[in-house]
């Protein structure tokens, strides 16, 4: 079963702090401080959002054969990365670093770094854990158009800046989990900034009029207004907000209000109200290669403050959007691994 929605960005947030290690859902499920290797075939696979499956037959203690399942990022989050249906395709052998469960005699574990037969090194996540790194852009940008990735070095920065910034409200919205998982179970949808950081493919399209800015995931795509010089005076909450926007020579400023109350609209588990003021500036780096991706948010409900954030991201038209939809069964699913 699928319907529209998202993928939230799983960040393990307690009362004082949020853990960048942690990259999915249901990582709590699982045990970071232990590392284990499974090292086999790949029997099966199910490609789809928030989360990827594939399952390892390899070789118990005693000799037995036995099959593991790997609990990896969503097709969306790969496909940035880097790993295609073919990295992943049944019959191929590879090794994988994990984390084990938490829960005894249950077959998964959290998957951040896969090796294959030929040497290649991809990341399963984008917290920081493996040591693979993502292809550096070549061809040059003419303009803001195109397609991009957002570098998983910045997100991750992102993540580790919030927690410092929360108010009291902030803080209870993390530590209230429950509201968070059921939010992640129903597949809600992703919004700014979050959904600007994440790295996965982003493509802009730049016209006389307007701006649309699409992140590779169900309802995923903003429109931003070039020609008004102010918001109205009356808006109606919206998952995106109302963007206007306007040229500071090359840089491409955006203005952002309007936003319906969203359980994740600071970052995965930390909502964010009414009031939230984003204002983006997008800019081409002096080679082309890369766009500058510069990003203050206000929400005087969550946060003690307005804070600013800095990412690059990386010119990519050789990438393709993944354009999964989100996957009701497997988004549940990490209900039941807590």
């Amino acid at each position: 079963m699928k319907r529209k929605g998202t993928f939230l960005l799983a960040v393990g947030l307690s009362v004082l702090s949020l853990t960048p290690a942690i990259a999915h859902h249901s990582a709590a499920a699982f045990d970071q401080s232990r590392e284990v290797i499974i090292a086999g075939t790949i029997t099966n696979v199910r490609w789809v959002n928030p989360h990827v499956y594939f399952t390892v037959e390899t070789v118990g203690p005693n000799g037995a054969a036995l099959t593991q399942e790997v609990h990896a990022g969503s097709v969306s989050l790969l496909t940035g990365l880097g790993v295609s249906r073919e990295t992943l395709a049944v019959g191929k052998r590879v090794s994988v670093r994990a984390f084990p469960t938490r829960r005894p005699g249950a077959r998964v574990v959290l998957g951040f770094e896969l090796t294959t037969e030929a040497g290649e090194l991809f990341t399963l996540e984008y917290a920081g854990h493996s040591r693979a790194v993502t292809a550096s852009p070549t061809i040059a940008a003419e303009g803001l158009a195109g397609r991009w990735l957002p570098q998983r070095a910045g997100f991750v920065g992102y993540i580790t800046s919030v927690p410092e910034h929360l108010t009291a409200a902030g803080q209870a919205s993390a530590a209230d989990q429950a509201s968070y998982r059921a939010s992640v179970a129903r597949c809600d949808p992703l919004v700014t900034p979050p959904a600007m950081l994440i790295p996965m493919v982003h493509v802009i399209a730049v016209n006389e009029d307007t701006v649309s800015i699409a992140v590779d995931w169900v309802d995923g795509e903003r429109i931003v207004h070039l020609n008004a010089s102010a918001h109205p005076a009356i808006l109606e909450p919206s998952l995106h907000g109302h963007s206007i926007a306007r040229w500071e020579g090359d840089t491409l400023v955006i203005d952002t209000v309007g936003f319906a109350p969203h359980r994740s609209g600071v970052i995965g588990g930390v909502a964010s109200g009414l009031h939230k003021h984003v204002v983006e500036r997008l800019s081409l780096t002096e080679d082309r290669l890369h766009l500058t991706y510069e990003v203050t948010i206000e929400d005087p409900e969550n946060l003690v403050a307005p804070f600013s954030f800095k990412q690059l991201w990386d010119h990519r038209p050789d990438m393709n959007a993944a354009g999964e939809g989100c996957d009701l069964e497997v988004s549940r699913r990490f209900l039941d691994l807590e």
